[in-house]
C-alpha cells in the first residue's frame, strides 16, 4: 500500500477546508476502549484485517482521548474556570502538535529518511501550536 507523505502543513489564510467523513460504530468503540484500558491488540473490524481511513481515524480519536484524559493540566483545583479552560485548550493544541510531529516521524520511517536524522530511539519535548520541538536525545549530528 502506498502511503502519502504527511508533513504538518502551515495554516494559510484562505486555505480550502478539507472536511473528513467519519464512520462511528459504538460496538467497535467499546472494544477499542476496553483494549486501551485493559490491554490487548487494537484490531481492525474488517475480516481481512486491513485498516481503512475510517478505522485509522477512529483509532486516532481513541488515542487522542486516552492521551487527553490523562493530561497534567486536567482538574487543577487551584485554577479558576477561565484559566482552566485556557490551559485545557493549550493542552489540546500541544497534543495535536505532538501527534503531527509523531506522524512526521512515521512518514520518515516509511520513506527511509528517519535514519539520516535520528537514532533508533529519540526523545523530544513538543510545545506550542505550531509545534516547537526540543530534542532531548537521539538527534544525529
Amino acid at each position: 500500500m502506498a502511503w502519502p507523505r504527511h508533513r504538518d502543513p502551515p495554516r494559510l489564510k484562505g486555505a480550502i477546508a478539507m472536511p473528513q467523513a467519519v464512520e462511528f460504530d459504538k460496538g467497535y468503540a467499546e472494544l477499542l476502549l476496553d483494549r486501551l484500558d485493559n490491554g490487548g491488540p487494537l484490531v481492525s473490524r474488517h475480516p481481512d484485517g486491513r485498516w481503512n481511513h475510517f478505522d485509522m481515524l477512529l483509532v486516532a480519536g481513541l488515542c487522542l482521548f486516552g492521551a487527553s484524559s490523562h493530561g497534567s493540566v486536567f482538574k487543577q483545583p487551584d485554577l479558576g474556570p477561565d484559566q482552566q479552560a485556557r490551559n485545557d485548550g493549550a493542552f489540546m493544541d500541544e497534543l495535536h502538535s505532538t501527534v503531527a510531529f509523531l506522524g512526521s516521524l512515521f512518514a520518515a520511517v516509511l520513506d527511509d529518511e528517519y535514519d539520516s536524522e535520528w537514532e533508533p530511539t529519540m526523545q523530544a519535548v513538543v510545545t506550542g501550536f505550531p509545534a516547537k520541538i526540543q530534542v532531548v536525545s537521539g538527534k544525529r549530528p
